[in-house]
């Protein structure tokens, strides 16, 4: 329908006693989707069409999250199961069978090894039981705390976290190339940020059974790692005579400093909620 048309109809079929007078219009109405090209009385509609469907045409709703309060929810969605990871773990290393229940659904990842990548499903032994433990049990870790795609093998994680400790400037983007190229698959750079992340978490179950260990040899108190760092100089015999100076330190020329000092440090800070994990460092 034309433009001149409508306002042709807009100017008999709203008003019941002219439509009466002319011969013919009585029974005249707008084909579907004409209606809404008529304002009413009030107005406003004019508004709303532009705000629907020119203003929001060309723009996204905006998500006001950034990196920070992704990483931050994933930190917290592992740390909520972290003592049960650690238990599962424990489990694994001493060899114990993990139990499946055939009756309920199983769960399907890639599973990630030194010379193979293969699907594989992997059943729960019961309803409770969340993701991740159940496949450090099976000897993986998933790389999303709650709903995981990926897995990596334990195996992968200790061997790259032994090179790294010899060589650390062996980086994760090399051990993910050299696993593409064993597993002829193409590179790509979220595969790091999934090692990154299983990577994380075994560190920090490798911690937690370290917190059980010295919690159980009495190697918990606070000044314990300051009390026998080392033997020779801060070990005392009774009615030994006191060294003067007794200990002598140093820390690489002050070049640390830099790392907690705003006024040395290069580039900007990013904050973290996370606190160091081990007693070396601790102000006394």
């Amino acid at each position: 329908m034309s433009f001149d048309d409508r306002e042709f109809i807009s100017q008999i079929a709203p008003s019941t006693s002219t439509a009466a007078k002319v011969e013919g219009w009585e029974d005249i109405s707008l084909p579907p989707g004409e209606e809404s090209m008529f304002l009413s009385h009030e107005g406003g509609e004019s508004e709303l069409i532009n705000n629907i469907f020119l203003e929001d045409q060309s723009s996204k709703r905006k998500d006001g999250r950034g990196w920070r309060d992704r990483v931050h929810i994933r930190n917290h969605d592992w740390m909520a199961q972290r003592e049960e990871l650690i238990r599962a773990y424990l489990e694994y290393r001493a060899g114990r069978e993990p139990m499946e229940s055939e009756e309920l659904e199983q769960w399907e990842f890639v599973m990630v090894d030194f010379f193979s990548m293969r699907y594989r499903s992997i059943c729960p032994a019961a309803p409770t039981d969340h993701i991740n433990p159940t496949l450090l049990r099976h000897g993986y870790i998933g790389s999303a705390p709650l709903r995981p795609s990926v897995a990596v093998s334990l195996d992968v994680l200790e061997a790259y976290r032994q090179q790294h400790r010899v060589c650390p400037r062996f980086g994760l983007q090399a051990q993910v190339k050299a696993l593409c190229y064993l597993h002829q698959v193409p590179f790509n750079r979220s595969l790091v940020e999934q090692l990154n992340v299983v990577f994380d978490v075994y560190l920090e179950i490798l911690h937690g059974v370290d917190m059980l260990v010295n919690n159980a040899l009495g190697r918990n108190t606070p000044n314990w790692r300051m009390l026998n760092v080392c033997a020779p100089c801060l070990y005392a015999l009774e009615g030994e005579e006191s060294l003067k100076p007794k200990l002598l330190a140093c820390m690489d020329g002050n070049q640390s400093l830099k790392l907690v000092d705003e006024t040395f440090w290069a580039g900007t800070a990013h904050l973290d909620h996370r606190t160091a994990r081990t007693d070396i460092w601790r102000a006394y």
